[in-house]
């Protein structure tokens, strides 16, 4: 029977001499490797798309860290969005998230370390027939153990255990940014509400007047009875309109609160600024389609494909040997506590662990974890798919939205002519009444389409700087040809 020595080398030395058939299944074992491409290998085989099928000029690539809600400038916006990032709870919940991952690649850290421990006993023997004040005992142990990384296996599962905590840090970017998309498409959707009420309030003006116009000429002779029922008609319409305005305005301010964590109602220090009458800041689309490596879920994604990967090295690492080392101090007494510290005796163990009774359960344990591996490959390409479709997506979308905005504009320029010549006919009695409503009805609709227009613009813009990753401020805004 072989003696095992201090050293580990001195020990596979002495392996090497008498288990000689041993050795030369680790050298099979560690020839062995996975057919499975790697993450660098896998991501030179995507291909990419040259250019977005909506592109517009070419662009740098480089990486983008600007502030990309800056870029409305809007300062009610930044300070809102601002604050959602201070209070969200999601956000928090994701941070303690992080924390929790990062405090366990801190344990899987400690396994490459030796591992201390350390126990004192105190005991007392005395016969049960009583008598006698019986006899103490004291017992201290001091031990370090220690596993030789010999395969790579433990900085492996370190390397995992990382991965997964930046992947965690990857997820609470990727919902603040989520955050900020929702928070913006709030802002504007309370701008867009309260003009919307505006124009109502003043369709209602406007139909309140026509009422009364209507009913004069009623009472002269100029006209009937069914033209005042007409305008009171269109007045009553406008007036069930605006409680149905009002309540969407309220779930929406309700809807901002929750994400700024508000449970004491609408603070009045929260302000919304009107819509933009004018997007000043186009799109540019000549971004290259590799940024999209900005994004948090692909960040996320390729990460957890790298830990998959990693596993799999882990899962065939240990069907290697495993060498365990013990060094410890053992002291004891029977009088004072003192005794302890005399004549301690020094131990020293060396183990090594053969999985070789289990190797075709650990040979399924690869196979699953090669199953895992070519499952995330398939989820990381669909989270790239998805990512290219959401800039093709925001960029036709915004490229629709300005089209709109070119004939809804010339359609309110028609609509507000119109509406004069038809009002001068009705007042010279050339026209009825209804020819009027309707007209002003028309003009009503353009105009909130003309609102509707612009915050679709700019929840467009968003969707694009999300689609990208963030950033990209001032080199993706730039004007349109």
């Amino acid at each position: 029977m072989p003696i095992l020595r201090c050293s580990v080398f001195e020990n596979i030395i002495v392996m090497i001499r008498h288990y000689p058939a041993l050795f030369c299944i680790l050298l099979l074992l560690a020839g062995c490797s996975t057919s499975m491409p790697d993450v660098d290998t896998l991501k030179t085989q995507l291909t990419l798309p040259a250019h977005w099928r909506s592109a517009i000029t070419e662009g740098k690539d480089r990486k983008y860290t600007s502030p990309w809600w800056r870029s409305f400038q809007d300062p009610d916006l930044d300070a809102l969005v601002e604050r959602v990032l201070s209070n969200n709870n999601d956000l928090a919940a994701a941070a303690y998230r992080v924390k929790k991952a990062e405090a366990q690649a801190g344990i899987v850290r400690a396994d490459l370390t030796p591992g201390i421990s350390s126990e004192f006993k105190q005991s007392i023997t005395k016969g049960l027939s009583g008598g006698g004040s019986g006899q103490r005992s004291f017992t201290s142990t001091f031990s370090l153990s220690y596993e030789p990384d010999l395969w790579g296996r433990l900085s492996k599962a370190r390397d995992i255990s990382a991965w997964e905590a930046m992947a965690t840090q990857e997820d609470r970017e990727h919902i603040a940014m989520q955050l900020m998309g929702t928070t913006m498409e709030l802002y504007w959707q309370l701008g867009l509400l309260n003009e919307s009420i505006a124009i109502n309030d003043t369709s209602i003006a406007n139909a309140r007047s026509i009422l009364e116009l209507a009913r004069v000429r009623e009472s002269v002779g100029q006209e009937g009875r069914f033209q005042s029922i007409q305008a009171e008609q269109q007045l009553n319409v406008l007036l069930a309109d605006k409680p149905v305005l009002l309540q969407r305005r309220e779930e929406s301010r309700n809807a901002l609160l929750v994400l700024l964590a508000s449970p004491m109602g609408w603070s009045d220090e929260i302000k919304i600024s009107p819509i933009p009458m004018r997007i000043s800041r186009p799109l540019r689309s000549g971004i290259p389609a590799h940024v999209l490596g900005q994004r948090p879920d692909m960040r996320a994604a390729e990460l957890r494909l790298r830990a998959s990967f990693g596993n799999i090295e882990v899962q065939q690492k240990s069907l290697y040997p495993a060498v365990s080392l013990t060094a410890g101090i053992n002291g004891g007494g029977t009088r004072e506590l003192s005794d302890i510290l005399r004549n301690p005796l020094g131990v020293f163990t060396a183990g090594l662990l053969l999985p070789f009774f289990e190797f075709n359960k650990g040979k399924l344990r690869v196979a699953s974890a090669e199953a895992t591996y070519l499952e995330s490959v398939e989820l990381f390409k669909k989270t790239l798919f998805d990512a290219l479709a959401d800039v093709e997506n925001s960029l036709s979308a915004y490229k629709q939205f300005a089209d709109e905005a070119l004939y809804l504009s010339r359609a309110h320029e028609s609509s507000s002519r119109a509406e004069k010549v038809v009002e001068i006919r009705y007042r010279l009695g050339q026209s009825n009444i209804q020819e009027w409503l309707e007209q002003q009805d028309v003009k009503r609709r353009i105009e909130l389409r003309l609102v509707k227009n612009r915050t679709d613009q700019l929840v467009a813009m968003v969707k694009f700087y999300q689609a990208i990753g963030g950033g990209c401020a001032d080199q993706c805004a730039a004007a349109l040809p």
